[in-house]
């Protein structure tokens, strides 16, 4: 069962590569070789805070943030789902967002820690590149999305509650 979703999400990383520039292309490949060991190899013997800190270090994201990020969005459930986006999983990845990024959007999927963590590393990398390393930028890109976020509209209260979590280094 795995082998047919890992084979499907590459073709999808295949396809759709092509819509990214030069840096998300490179993600997008060190992805989908993340995938061949994810499943085969890695995730299954990872607790989730080993998991969290091999994903945040692999692409250069701040562990406080990401565990920040988990905890606002779905205090570290797996198994969170919000159906007004809808978003699923620990990072609440929005298959949307999944499928703009050259992942395959199945909900099923998205529920896997490992592959939830994949998303929400790859673009909170994209983040980190286009806002300049800005936190305040990253964190309301994320939740916002990025084109709602350069029209100027603020997410004050997600700000407030991932920089308390940051800071207190969760």
């Amino acid at each position: 069962m795995y082998l047919i979703l890992i084979l499907v999400t590459l073709a999808g990383l295949i396809f759709l590569a092509t819509k990214h520039n030069a840096e998300d292309k490179k993600l997008i490949e060190n992805a989908k070789k993340e995938i061949d060991k994810l499943y085969a190899i890695t995730a299954p013997s990872m607790t989730l805070d080993e998991l969290i800190k091999y994903k945040a270090g692999k692409y250069g994201i701040e562990e406080r943030l990401l565990r920040a990020i988990i905890k606002v969005e779905s205090d570290f459930n797996p198994q969170a789902k919000n159906l007004k986006d809808p978003s699923y999983g620990l990072c609440q990845i929005n298959p949307a967002l999944a499928k703009g990024l050259g992942f395959f959007p199945d909900e099923y999927l998205l529920y896997d820690p490992a592959y939830n963590l994949e998303i929400a590393c790859v673009f909170l990398s994209h983040l980190k590149r286009k806002y300049n390393n800005d936190l305040d930028s990253i964190i309301q890109a994320y939740n916002l999305g990025e084109t709602k976020f350069d029209k100027g509209i603020k997410s004050t209260d997600y700000l407030e509650k991932v920089k308390k979590y940051y800071y207190q280094g969760i």
